[in-house]
């Protein structure tokens, strides 16, 4: 029998140069280091959770793994009828406003998903008071910024002539 070769662990070891048990898992943790288990990340997994500190953090903090970022980027690309569609849309239940920031707000969450699958941006959704049981839970999508404004440019000439000063006024207010 010899000693672990961790300097001061006295523990008994069978081979010379080998580690105790609890020193060898140590070792193995740092020459092993075990992977997150979420999709493809590549990050080094906490020991307790199986899960980086990234996803355990965004685990804890909204229940879910995914990225709110990812949310906010198109999933598809618009054809030529989405375009119309969603200017009709938009026409109707949109609002384009200063600075940069295109939003639509309804009970039917399906259209805002729609947008939100052309355009990006964010879905949320604001309960119905407990005072008024008869009112339904209303959804709204927004983007802001250098998306909204390529939205805006993009729409301007299917809408109408409303419409077009009001996206005049979100791109080139100076108040």
């Amino acid at each position: 029998m010899s000693k672990c070769s961790i300097v001061d662990c006295i523990k008994e070891v069978v081979d010379i140069g080998s580690y105790c048990p609890e020193h060898g898992e140590m070792i193995d943790k740092i020459l092993n280091p075990s992977r997150c288990k979420v999709d493809e990340c590549e990050r080094e997994a906490l020991s307790y959770v199986g899960i980086c500190h990234l996803h355990n953090r965004r685990l804890k903090r909204t229940g879910s793994f995914d990225d709110p970022r990812d949310r906010l980027i198109a999933t598809k690309s618009p054809s030529l009828i989405d375009l119309h569609w969603a200017a009709g849309f938009l026409e109707g239940e949109g609002s384009f406003q200063f600075p940069h920031r295109v939003s639509a707000s309804q009970v039917q969450e399906e259209p805002l998903l729609r947008l939100r699958e052309m355009f990006g941006g964010k879905i949320g959704i604001t309960k119905r008071p407990e005072s008024k049981p008869n009112q339904k839970d209303c959804h709204s999508w927004n983007t802001s910024g250098s998306r909204a404004r390529g939205i805006m440019m993009t729409l301007y000439p299917l809408m109408s002539t409303k419409r077009k000063e009001q996206i005049k006024q979100a791109l080139f207010s100076l108040s």
